[in-house]
């Protein structure tokens, strides 16, 4: 982020900025603690710290301490979706990032060290397929924002590799007669939506906007886990098209009513669909 996009670093380091604030009020609840306790005094080590003032500290520290815990798990998720979200927007909608498995998939195309898969199960073939998936789609989008010639076709020649391993490992997939060998993406923006089943980032907006445009996805590339995920987004999806056609009334302008109830449709059928390819994949 801070070598394609530099403009961005000051906005980007503000949730780093603020989880350190945290340690700075455990430190002045500590100093005030300590500040409280008395030393015993001698000989008989009596002490004017009563039963009473130790719980006292004990339930503010826990108090601070559990506060900060929580608010920094939430600081750590808000940066990470904003730094994400800042380099969507920052390079005009392409993904400025790729998982860790990702980049050792294009490292080791480098290298021409890319795995056989030949050993692999079932499970680990549809696995490493997706990640090379995601890996030749992240040097797409790279190859479309580059200008320099030369660079262009370096980048070509590893997603050229690394699509030559997805065919691999497909026909490895179909030999070993893995239930998913026939999991072919019928179109090409599927494959984003199968990765936000994986990592639970589904959301009902953009599949009405997927409706509208006709673009819903097919499912017969999905797994059992991505379709039980999809549908239950879809239904999401269906109930808050009926409460928005609810919702305008007789107000409705009679365009946004036609729309809304073609969207709708075209998800209920796309629910049958995917229920349907749950029972043909043996998911129920």
């Amino acid at each position: 982020m801070g070598v394609d996009f530099p403009s961005g670093i000051i906005k980007n380091i503000v949730p780093i900025v603020m989880a350190g604030v945290l340690g700075i009020y455990g430190l002045i609840v500590s100093v005030i603690i300590t500040q409280s306790i008395k030393a015993p005094t001698a000989p008989y080590g009596d002490t004017a710290y009563s039963l009473f003032n130790g719980y006292a500290h004990l339930a503010s520290g826990l108090c601070c301490g559990i506060s900060c815990l929580a608010a920094g798990g939430t600081i750590g998720v808000i940066g990470d979706v904003g730094v994400r979200g800042f380099g969507l927007k920052a390079s005009a909608g392409k993904r400025a990032w790729l998982t860790g498995e990702g980049a050792r998939v294009i490292e080791r195309a480098k290298t021409d060290d890319l795995v056989d898969g030949s050993s692999a199960s079932c499970n680990e073939l549809d696995r490493l397929i997706a990640v090379d998936r995601e890996a030749v789609e992240f040097e797409n989008e790279k190859i479309d924002a580059m200008d320099d010639p030369a660079q262009k076709a370096k980048v070509k020649s590893y997603r050229d590799k690394i699509q030559g391993q997805i065919d691999r490992l497909k026909v490895t997939r179909k030999e070993k007669g893995c239930a998913s060998a026939q999991a072919n993406l019928k179109q090409k923006s599927d494959f984003n939506v199968y990765k936000r089943a994986d990592e639970n980032s589904l959301n009902s907006a953009r599949v009405i906007q997927r409706a509208k445009d006709g673009q819903l996805v097919d499912g017969s590339g999905a797994t059992c886990d991505q379709l039980a995920k999809i549908i239950n987004q879809d239904k999401q999806a269906v109930q808050f098209e009926k409460d928005k056609l609810e919702a305008l009334g007789s107000k409705a302008d009679p365009l946004d009513v036609v729309t809304v109830d073609k969207a709708l449709k075209a998800i209920e059928a796309q629910v049958t669909k995917l229920a349907g390819l749950q029972k043909t994949k043996g998911c129920l």
